[in-house]
C-alpha cells in the first residue's frame, strides 16, 4: 500500500502555500506528507483549513536554520502532533532524520529503535533513512513502502511479464491448432 493510499493521508505534497504571517508566525510552506482528509485539496490555508497532524520539512542550506528553530516552535504552538526534519545532507542535524511528538503541549524527540527507525503515530509507520532516501515501513507487516520509482519499475516488470505470457499463449494456441 502506498502512503497516499492510506486513509486520511495526503502526500507527498510538492509545496503547500504558507499561512498568513500573523497566524503562522511566518512558518512558510508546509512540505512533505500532510495528514488531511483523504481526497482533500492540494493547497493548504492555515486560516481556513484544519491543522495538519504531521509536518515534514526537507532541510536545505537556505532554510535549515529556520526549519529547525522557528518553524518547530510555531508548529508546536499551533498543536501539530508530529514534526519531522529530513536532513540527508547534514545542513543542521547530526542525524539525517529527526522526529518530534507533541506531549503536554511541548515537542519531545521521537526515540530511534535498535534498527535505526523512528515510529510515527500519526502515519502508523516507521521512518528511516537508507542511502540518503527517506523510507517508510509498515511495522505490522514489516513491508517497506516502495518509492515512486520502485513502484513504476515493478509495474513495468509486471507489464513485461504479462506481454511475454500473452505471446506464449498465442504461440501455444497456434501450435494446438496445428495438431
Amino acid at each position: 500500500a502506498a502512503l497516499a493510499d492510506r486513509d486520511g493521508v495526503l502526500g507527498p505534497v510538492p509545496a503547500l502555500p504558507a499561512g498568513r504571517p500573523e497566524q503562522d508566525g511566518g512558518a512558510g510552506p508546509f512540505r512533505g506528507a500532510a495528514n488531511a482528509a483523504a481526497g482533500g485539496p492540494l493547497s493548504y490555508k492555515l486560516w481556513e483549513d484544519p491543522l495538519p497532524e504531521l509536518v515534514m520539512e526537507m532541510l536545505s542550506d537556505s532554510t535549515s536554520a529556520k526549519d529547525v528553530c522557528c518553524k518547530r516552535d510555531t508548529y508546536e504552538r499551533l498543536g501539530v502532533r508530529e514534526y519531522w526534519l529530513f536532513d540527508p545532507d547534514g545542513f543542521e542535524l547530526r542525524v539525517p532524520l529527526a522526529g518530534y511528538r507533541l506531549r503536554a503541549g511541548r515537542y519531545q524527540p521521537i526515540k530511534m529503535d535498535a534498527a535505526g527507525r523512528l515510529r510515527s503515530h500519526v502515519l502508523g509507520l516507521d521512518l528511516y533513512v537508507r542511502a540518503d532516501e527517506l523510507r517508510f515501513r509498515d511495522p505490522v507487516t514489516g513491508e517497506e513502502l516502495r518509492t515512486y520509482d520502485e513502484a513504476e519499475d515493478r509495474a513495468d516488470a509486471a507489464e513485461s511479464r504479462a506481454d511475454a505470457a500473452e505471446r506464449e499463449l498465442a504461440r501455444l494456441r497456434l501450435r494446438l491448432q496445428e495438431l
